[in-house]
């Protein structure tokens, strides 16, 4: 009789020792996929802050074009390419969609519910769950404005008929008198205008929740 328990304890043991050691595997490839994870989120996140700062760079240095615009007068010097220039930066939308495809594979393959230390898990979840869904309605919300104010130009203005860009036939009075006169088109670009200056303000909150999510995957 001892010798059957002890050939079951010894069964028992085995089974035991052979759970805990599937269960340490499992858990080393676990850490293993995590750490692959947060190193290729991490790169998207440093492609995601330079892309930011390209953006604010962008729109602070096509600002001056809406002043351009929005102040240009009846007795202002027509200069096709200055007109050109300008109104190409104050009917384009700016920016982009950030990446979310690492983001999104971590949350599909559930990896991202793996990872133990609430701290980190949750810093990544907030940013892309809300600040990037809080960056990225002003964004859709440019495209958006940019696509109405299109609706006016094609209605209202003279296009190049050799265009390879939407340019204006500068040559026609009727399109500067439009330019003057057409207050629903003057708001939407006085609008545009204020919405790339949040678009500007967003980011640069961004960058900083960004920067502070590098940081705390580079302490994991």
């Amino acid at each position: 009789m001892k010798k059957y328990l002890i050939e079951l304890l010894v069964i028992f043991v085995g089974i035991s020792a052979s759970f805990l050691v599937d269960e340490y595997r499992e858990d080393i490839e676990i850490g293993r996929q995590i750490r692959k994870s947060l190193h290729s989120l991490k790169a998207d996140l440093n492609s995601d802050v330079n892309n930011l700062k390209a953006l604010i760079a962008d729109i602070d240095s096509t600002d001056e074009h809406f002043s351009f615009i929005l102040n240009f007068s009846a007795t202002s010097p027509v200069d096709k390419i200055v007109l050109d220039k300008a109104w190409q930066a104050v009917t384009t939308p700016r920016g982009g969609k950030l990446n979310l495809s690492v983001y999104n594979a971590m949350e599909a393959s559930g990896i991202i519910y793996k990872i133990e230390d609430d701290s980190i898990r949750n810093e990544i979840l907030d940013l892309y769950q809300h600040r990037y869904e809080w960056y990225h309605h002003v964004i859709d919300y440019d495209l958006t404005h940019i696509q109405k104010m299109d609706d006016i130009i094609l209605k209202d203005f003279v296009l190049l008929t050799d265009n390879k860009s939407w340019n204006l036939d500068w040559s026609k009075d009727l399109n500067i008198d439009q330019m003057l006169s057409n207050h629903e088109l003057r708001n939407y670009i006085a609008a545009n205008r204020g919405t790339k200056n949040i678009m500007k303000n967003r980011a640069k909150r961004l960058i900083e929740r960004i920067e502070s999510v590098t940081q705390i995957i580079d302490k994991y």
